[in-house]
Formats: structure tokens, C-alpha cells, sequence
């Protein structure tokens, strides 16, 4: 494959400037604060990154103390973060007082099991960053962003495995084991906040009952099956009492009610 000539390059480089740029303030200024959506920053921050880095090692740029700080300060305080965060989580009594939240701190209630060794992710993702910044010292470019790559992609992947579906149950877990429960019983399933949980994991199909998906409807409506809902525990409020709703359960940041069918 030919490679690619000096207008080319600068052309795509362009290019991905005004990717990073245009996304980056687009999604600053609209209200939707989506990852999915600002994460097509990811690609050009690679791309300018990896021409940065083969620059540094071509020697085309240099690269100075000041560098090497800021690489060292900031990873230095990812790997704090990764390290620290399972020990918080074993101990969450101690910061459970001051998150003024009540659905947060509700959360954070739900039993998951947390180890101390957990926390060696985010040590040998340290120990690993002392290595690549000992190198940057010694000017061997090429070793130190190796090792800081692999290290971060491998530092990375173990969060995901470990430490990503702790959070995501703390975060939502009881509401998608209660659809999961649910689904294929003849019952409609409603979450009254904003999620899409209740059409995934209770496996709604568009088009066999369209007033499945009216909120109204399943509320107050002539439903003809029992209708299941899950509400955050600090809007709950808005529902207890009302639309003829029956409260099932009330736990780790959730609350669930049940609405029988209307008899005819």
C-alpha cells in the first residue's frame, strides 16, 4: 500500500482537527451531556497523539521537562483514582454523609464485593508510569511511549473487567435484574425516569401493542395486565399514593410499584 505523501498527510491531519474541534464544542454547548456522542473525539485525539509521538521519536519536535511533569501529574492521578477507588468503595460509610444526593448515596448501598487487590491495578499502572517517565528523562522516546501504551491499554481493559459491572449494578443493577425477571410474562414493564432499560432488558417489540410505550396510558389507563414500574427514590414522591399503584419494594436507590389490570 502507497504511503501517504506530505499533502496528504497534512490534508487528513487537518481533517482531523477540525473533527476534534467541531465535537468537542458542539457537544459543550448542547444540554445532552452522551459519551456515545462526544466519543468521536476518541479517534482524532489517537490520530493527532500518534503523529505527535512519532514526531517526538523521528526527533522533528522536541520534548522538554514540562512534558514529562504533565504526563507524570496526570497519569500520576489516573492511577490514584484506579488504586483508591476500591478501597472507598469497602469503606463507604465514611463517604456516604457527604454526598448530598439521596439516589446516589442510596446506590451506593447495594452489597457488591470489593478486595484490596483490586487496588494493584492502579499501583502497577503506577509503577509501569515511573518506568516510561525514567525513560523520557533519558530521552528513550520510542520505549517510553511503548511501555505507556501497553500499560495504559492493559491497565484499561482490567477496569473494564473488574470494575465497570460493580459500578453499572450500583448504578442500575436492580432495575435491569426486575425487567430481566419480568420479561416474557404477560405484564407490561414502565420506567419512570429516563432510560432505555425497561425496552431492552424486558425485550419490548415495537408495533404488537403501541400503548405499551404511553407512560399516561399504563398509569391511569383501562390496562387489561398487571403493569410493573421502577421510579428513582427521590422522585418517588410524584407516584406514591397515586394512579392506584402499588409499592413492591424500596431499595438501593429504587423503588418499584405494581398497577393491577382494570376490571371490566
Amino acid at each position: 500500500m502507497p504511503q501517504k505523501g506530505p499533502d496528504e498527510q497534512s490534508d487528513f491531519t487537518r481533517w482531523m482537527k477540525t473533527l476534534f474541534w467541531v465535537v468537542l464544542i458542539l457537544f459543550s454547548i448542547v444540554k445532552t451531556k452522551t459519551v456515545l456522542y462526544s466519543s468521536l473525539c476518541y479517534f482524532p485525539i489517537t490520530y493527532l497523539a500518534a503523529l505527535h509521538m512519532h514526531a517526538v521519536i523521528k526527533r522533528s519536535i522536541g520534548w522538554n521537562k514540562s512534558h514529562t511533569i504533565s504526563l507524570a501529574a496526570f497519569g500520576g492521578f489516573v492511577a490514584l483514582i484506579i488504586a483508591a477507588f476500591p478501597i472507598v468503595m469497602m469503606h463507604k460509610e465514611i463517604i456516604t454523609p457527604l454526598i448530598a444526593d439521596k439516589f446516589a448515596a442510596a446506590c451506593l448501598q447495594r452489597p457488591i464485593h470489593w478486595s484490596y487487590f483490586e487496588s494493584l491495578i492502579g499501583i502497577g499502572y503506577a509503577g509501569i508510569l515511573a518506568l516510561s517517565v525514567g525513560l523520557l528523562l533519558r530521552k528513550k522516546y520510542a520505549s517510553a511511549f511503548a511501555s505507556l501504551f501497553l500499560s495504559s491499554a492493559l491497565c484499561l481493559q482490567l477496569f473494564m473487567i473488574d470494575m465497570v459491572p460493580k459500578m453499572e449494578k450500583i448504578a442500575g443493577g436492580g432495575p435491569i435484574e426486575f425487567y430481566q425477571n419480568l420479561k416474557g410474562k404477560n405484564c407490561y414493564a414502565c420506567s419512570l425516569f429516563r432510560t432505555y432499560a425497561d425496552l431492552f432488558y424486558f425485550g419490548k417489540m415495537p408495533g404488537i401493542n403501541p400503548r405499551d410505550h404511553d407512560r399516561e396510558w399504563l398509569l391511569s389507563g383501562p390496562i387489561d395486565k398487571p403493569a410493573f414500574f421502577v421510579c428513582r427514590i427521590d422522585k418517588a414522591h410524584e407516584y406514591q399514593g397515586k394512579y392506584d399503584l402499588h409499592e413492591i419494594k424500596n431499595e438501593y436507590g429504587f423503588v418499584y410499584f405494581r398497577r393491577d389490570a382494570v376490571s371490566k
